[in-house]
């Protein structure tokens, strides 16, 4: 009779918490799980809300829609929720170069290490030859008292049309200026500014683009950048081709 005294009291005790327990499970939200879209793609979110990004560059949401916008990373959230999308390009013409502005040359060539390409080295430049699908493509890296201030790709033209290339960039990228000699681009984040153009090297037609840090903290508008823009396209090596973007 004991026993079942104290079966009955630790039943008491137990079967409210129990009950609490569950009920509070009923309250919670389902999580969202990470998801990963290709640019253009769209996941639609299983709960309801006010979502939001936290960088519509990135991937824009409408409702419960969920876009893939550019190449990257950004937190979708809803309160308390949140979920990360991560975005990757539909186009890829190149190995992406590094952009770890700041770093040293042993930063950028353990970066580069992974491509396996040949590289040369000066006090203030670290330059690669590759060819990659059957096109011949260079990377250039400027240093100023060891860190990284500028990268340069250089691809023959014949990788891809014109606007090929503008797509392949505007999947990475957010156009500010476009007039007939280049198109003037930034990051998502605001943190690199991008400067594609075609230059002439001893006869020959390249694409090049040139890749430096925003060190503005102006709004994103073409006027704030034009002058920026005009110094990286002089930093780089050649002859501008006038009316290469037509």
């Amino acid at each position: 009779m004991e026993k079942i005294k104290k079966l009955f009291l630790l039943m008491a005790i137990l079967i409210p918490a129990i009950a609490f327990t569950a009920c509070g499970d009923d309250d919670d939200e389902p999580n969202v799980p990470n998801q990963t879209l290709n640019v253009g793609q769209t996941y639609t979110i299983p709960t309801d809300g006010t979502w939001t990004s936290d960088n519509d560059l990135v991937a824009s949401v409408s409702g419960k829609t969920v876009k893939g916008v550019r190449v990257g990373e950004v937190a979708i959230r809803n309160g308390g929720q949140s979920f990360n999308v991560t975005v990757n390009p539909t186009i890829t013409l190149y190995s992406d170069p590094c952009l770890q502005f700041g770093e040293s040359p042993s930063s950028v060539k353990s970066f580069m290490s992974k491509y396996g390409y040949e590289y040369e080295e000066s006090a203030t430049n670290v330059t690669y030859v590759s060819k990659q699908n059957g096109y011949v493509v260079g990377y250039g890296y400027t240093f100023e008292n060891s860190k990284l201030t500028m990268s340069m790709v250089m691809a023959q033209r014949s990788i891809a049309s014109t606007e090929r290339l503008a797509e392949y960039l505007s999947q990475r990228f957010v156009s500010v200026t476009h007039d007939d000699d280049y198109i003037g681009m930034v990051s998502p984040d605001k943190k690199v500014l991008v400067v594609f153009m075609i230059k002439s090297f001893s006869g020959n037609i390249m694409y090049v683009t040139s890749y430096a840090p925003n060190t503005s903290s102006a709004k994103v508008r073409s006027g704030n950048f034009n002058s920026t823009f005009e110094e990286m396209i002089n930093a780089t090596p050649g002859e501008l081709v006038k009316g290469g973007m037509k």
